[in-house]
């Protein structure tokens, strides 16, 4: 309870100002209002949002340079603007000099390039009235067009960039796979784009459609020679030299390099008629690029010929006064220059098989050389400069590629794309299965659980919950479904030389985000967690409409999440916005759901009817297994007695706490109780891997500093012996030698959903436990006499009962009894039943 609370409840028991604690109480409301509302899903504009009844194509830009791809998203949007019966909007996911050119065509805003915000705008899109298609401009709008496609709104991709650029600068196959996924349509503006896609990524040929950019006419006005004159007379030449132009960023991708070595090969002689040669670059400088073109330019001396002239506003003027264009890019998705300088007849000079803007030259127009052959680039140079500039050609590339042309089959693709239903997995439940028909099953037999942590198998050290679940229902699926193909993945960051191929029946396999897709595709029924994040999505993404996806759900992370209890709770709650969206957006997708408890079914329920996931149509649907971290078949067989040896007065109680001390688990309590049980008894508390190896998290690091500054009181500490993790198969020897086990919770939401692994793995050996209680299964352990309820606020109160159990070889018998009886129902073999349905096909919906 804040303060403010306090104050009101204190105000509302003053005779006579009742009234003021109400206002108090709407005001401190108001404020909490206003922060949820601060902390909600970021907002699009009302007066952008599509209305009417027309289709509204929505334009998404990275940027708003004046650069290729702005520019030509630039051209689209006017070409819809002024098509009938279509609507047009624009999202630019950065700011330029461009933006203002979109305003004045159509709707345009400008929106942080962050996942809530195009989880928003897709929200946005899907319940608008109009039905809308995205375009999303570049493969660098790829996790816009993810988000679309969660929401089922159509994307067209129009991606300019070959292979090699996405795999430096855009995240490579993952953000391509990501891309496609989302796309109903792919459009390249040449068939070396779409070859890249297909040979780098395996994206089908059929699923791209090549449109060739348009080429604009030269203006009618523009007079070459006087422009021929004026642009050597800025430049300080002859009217008589000779220009070898290039035209671009000035970087090693685009051949700088190669054009400096090309200028040595070609300015030491005179042309065919005595004329001297210059070489010319239009536009700006790549900082990598510049010191060592600079350094090259000096040391061949080139600096009186090779001239660096910047960016230029006009730059058409350099293309009609150019004898040749020279263009030594190792890739171009296109080149527009190289068609730029073709349409006012400059012949063109490049690489065979670097340049998309081959595909639409005609060899009138241009020479391709063999690829990097610069020699063979020089010898062209020079023959193109003895031969002469020659009249543009009957149908010059102008009229072959107007820009109408390529616009008008990129608004066809379009069109196709709101006619066209997705094909595919379903992005989320809305069907409900037919009359008498069993709930969706697995095609087959071949499972595929996705760990995010190692397996307690051999060759493995230190492992933790989340590993320890997936092995454990891995394991029961092989052994509880005959003929059934169980394989665990586990992550591949994990360096674990030693790890088997397989193991107890259970094949083990290693997943990255450049494998998963694959090794999904290999199986019928893929089990893993909705709440790991990106990953989580990906694998949503890669399974299809035939697999079985089952989440598993034990862990209710929207509570355990806010259970910490963070010290930075404005931020952490901004991440829980963040994280939130990814778990609800997985959950959507799946066909079943993994809980522990009846009490998880209930909790998930809701956030299912939440969610949109249990609605009208998949009301009788029943996707929730009851599946609890189980006990391992293999009774414990103690081989040693480490308790013993680090507590080594004889007929001291060995209490024991194992596990994490994580913020929803408290041992403040159970320290000072252990002070007071030490006045009257020889007593020793071993704690046991409280640091988790695998989580940096500072709510986490907060818990383990605190226990440790209450561990440096002299009267506490020579009672603590810390334990690190210990190796899994050897815990049972310290479970067996303890007399008592002791945790205690935090009360409050996450206690009552929560599945406490350590309560399960404490039942396989029947050790008495004590514990504050609150959690399904320690409650359940508590009602049969296999546990004694403790209070963990009162140290007095606390220590009194240890001492009353510890002091009872009866009752400690009597609890290792009661264990035993309940014990069996949560083994593996029994726990895994439901799930074991699903996979034989014998699960009725």
């Amino acid at each position: 309870m804040n303060v403010g609370r306090k104050v009101a409840e204190f105000v509302g028991r003053i005779p006579g100002l009742k009234g003021l604690a109400t206002s108090v109480q709407l005001a401190l409301r108001r404020q909490r209002a206003r922060q949820r509302k601060g902390l909600g899903h970021p907002t699009i504009p009302a007066s952008w949002v599509p209305r009417g009844t027309r289709p509204h194509v929505i334009l998404v830009g990275h940027e708003a340079t004046r650069s290729g791809a702005p520019m030509i998203l630039l051209r689209l949007a006017k070409h819809l603007s002024s098509t009938a019966g279509v609507g047009c909007r624009v999202v630019l996911l950065a700011d330029g000099p461009l933006r203002e050119d979109f305003a004045a065509v159509a709707p345009t805003i400008v929106v942080p390039a962050v996942v809530d915000v195009f989880a928003a705008l897709a929200d946005v899109l899907r319940h608008s009235a109009p039905p809308c298609v995205v375009v999303c401009n570049t493969i660098a709008t790829a996790r816009v067009a993810e988000q679309c496609r969660l929401q089922g709104v159509p994307v067209v991709a129009w991606i300019h960039e070959t292979s090699t650029v996405i795999d430096e600068f855009f995240g490579g196959r993952k953000t391509v796979q990501r891309m496609a996924r989302a796309s109903r349509q792919i459009v390249c503006p040449s068939q070396l784009v779409a070859t890249s896609l297909t040979e780098a990524y395996g994206i089908p040929p059929t699923r791209i459609l090549v449109v060739p950019y348009g080429i604009d006419a030269p203006p009618a006005a523009m007079d070459r020679a006087e422009e021929r004159r004026s642009v050597r007379k800025d430049l300080g030449l002859s009217p008589e030299a000779c220009v070898v132009l290039a035209c671009g960023r000035a970087e090693q991708r685009k051949g700088v390099d190669l054009f400096v070595q090309l200028a040595a090969k070609v300015v030491d002689r005179k042309t065919a008629a005595g004329h001297d040669v210059h070489f010319v670059w239009v536009g700006r400088w790549d900082d990598q690029a510049k010191p060592w073109a600079r350094h090259d330019v000096r040391q061949l001396g080139l600096s009186e010929c090779l001239h660096f002239v910047g960016e230029k506003k006009h730059p058409a003027r350099y293309f009609a006064a150019a004898d040749v264009f020279v263009m030594p890019s190792r890739e171009e998705s296109c080149g527009m220059v190289a068609l730029e300088a073709a349409a006012v007849g400059c012949p063109v000079v490049s690489f065979d098989g670097a340049v998309g803007a081959a595909e639409m030259l005609s060899d009138e127009e241009a020479v391709f050389v063999p690829y990097l052959d610069v020699d063979a680039m020089a010898a062209a140079v020079r023959e193109r400069l003895d031969r002469g500039r020659r009249p543009v050609g009957a149908i010059p590339v102008f009229d072959r590629y107007p820009w109408s042309r390529c616009l008008d089959e990129v608004t066809e693709a379009v069109r196709s794309a709101v006619e066209t239903p997705a094909t595919g997995r379903a992005e989320e439940r809305f069907a409900a299965p037919r009359g008498g028909e069993v709930w969706k099953q697995a095609d087959g037999r071949a499972v595929l659980v996705i760990a995010y942590g190692p397996p307690p198998i051999p060759g493995v050290g230190k492992v933790e919950g989340t590993g320890l679940r997936s092995w454990g229902l891995a394991a029961a699926l092989a052994h509880a479904v005959p003929g059934s193909d169980v394989t665990l993945a586990i992550p591949a960051w994990y360096d674990l030389p030693s790890m088997p191929a397989e193991f107890a029946g259970v094949r083990i396999a290693r997943w990255g985000h450049d494998t998963l897709a694959e090794l999904i595709a290999e199986h019928d029924m893929i089990v893993a967690s909705y709440c790991l994040g990106d990953d989580s999505v990906r694998i949503a993404d890669a399974v299809l409409e035939h697999q079985v996806l089952v989440w598993d759900a034990y862990v209710p992370i929207h509570i355990e999440v806010c259970a910490r209890r963070s010290a930075n709770r404005h931020g952490e709650a901004e991440a829980f916005e963040r994280d939130r969206r990814i778990w609800e957006t997985c959950l959507k997708r799946g066909d079943y759901f993994l809980c522990a408890t009846e009490a998880q079914r209930l909790y998930y329920m809701g956030v299912l009817a939440a969610i949109g996931r249990i609605n009208p149509v998949t009301y009788d649907d029943d996707p929730f297994l009851i599946v609890p971290y189980g006990i391992h078949e293999a009774e414990a067989v103690p081989a040693k007695r480490p308790c013993s040896d680090l507590i080594a007065t004889p007929g001291a109680w060995k209490i024991l706490w194992f596990g994490g001390v994580y913020p929803w688990f408290d041992i403040g309590c159970l320290l000072e109780a252990v002070r007071t049980l030490a006045e009257k008894h020889a007593v020793g508390l071993v704690i046991v891997g409280a640091k988790n190896p695998f989580v940096q998290h500072p709510d986490f690091e907060k818990c383990h500093e605190r226990m440790m500054k209450m561990i440096e009181d002299p009267a506490i500490r020579p009672l603590v012996h810390l334990v690190d993790w210990v190796p899994f198969h050897e815990r049972g020897d310290w479970y067996l030698d303890a007399d008592l086990i002791c945790f205690a919770n935090q009360p409050g939401m996450e206690n009552l959903l929560a599945w406490r692994t350590r309560v399960v793995d404490y039942l396989w050996t029947r050790t008495p436990l004590a514990t504050n209680g609150g959690d399904p299964l320690s409650e359940e352990m508590i009602a049969a006499g296999a546990a004694v309820r403790v209070d963990a606020t009162d140290p007095a109160a606390l220590a009194a009962t240890l001492a009353a159990t510890l002091g009872d070889a009866t009752k400690l018998a009597a609890m290792r009894k009661a264990a035993d009886a309940i014990r069996e129902k949560y083994l593996w073999s029994n726990a895994v039943r439901p799930l074991a349905d699903v996979l034989r096909g014998s699960r009725v919906g």
